[in-house]
């Protein structure tokens, strides 16, 4: 989801090295699994928009409306790339939250009681900001986390998060087609 007054994308992220996030189905299940309007509703009073890239809605030219529902709302779609994935009964995993921005934090909440009708459990562990950076974004040692993006100046700062061997790409994203045309 994107505060465009802030220019803030808060997502979910998912360390694409760590099991099961790095099965793109299981990646797929969860954003089917998630409800964004209803985060939007209940946590941000029903400000921001639901977004499908990472990019801010403000940088006109280079976002895509057109994949806002790409991964629209759907449990059963969910559970069903969770069979193919080999997990039929869901799995469990932790979102680590710093937990100075109340925002993410209840973020977590209402993502955690939506992820259960998947049949996907998860946990929110509270860190502090200083054990955030150098747990999650430097360490890259976590399974999944909610934090906020910002962007002061341009598109580039959004998608400096992504080339495979950028040290700000704290989720671990491989792909070489992304690293070849960024």
């Amino acid at each position: 989801v994107a505060d465009g007054a802030m220019n803030l994308v808060q997502a979910l992220f998912l360390n694409n090295a760590s099991k099961p996030f790095d099965d793109i189905r299981v990646r797929q299940a969860i954003c089917y699994a998630i409800d964004r309007q209803s985060i939007l509703d209940l946590v941000a009073g029903g400000l921001g928009v639901k977004i499908g890239t990472n990019m801010f809605p403000t940088f006109t030219a280079y976002y895509d409306e057109s994949l806002v529902d790409m991964y629209s709302y759907d449990i059963d779609k969910a559970k069903e790339l969770l069979r193919e994935a080999g997990y039929p009964d869901g799995f469990s995993f932790t979102i680590t939250i710093p937990s100075n921005y109340e925002f993410h934090v209840k973020t977590g909440e209402v993502i955690v009681d939506q992820l259960k009708k998947a049949g996907i459990n998860a946990e929110i562990k509270l860190v502090e900001w200083a054990t955030w950076l150098s747990d999650v974004y430097v360490g890259r040692q976590f399974e999944t986390t909610i934090i906020g993006l910002d962007s002061q100046l341009a598109p580039s700062d959004v998608l400096r998060f992504y080339p495979t061997t950028s040290s700000k790409n704290f989720m671990n994203y491989n792909n070489p087609e992304f690293d070849e045309v960024f």
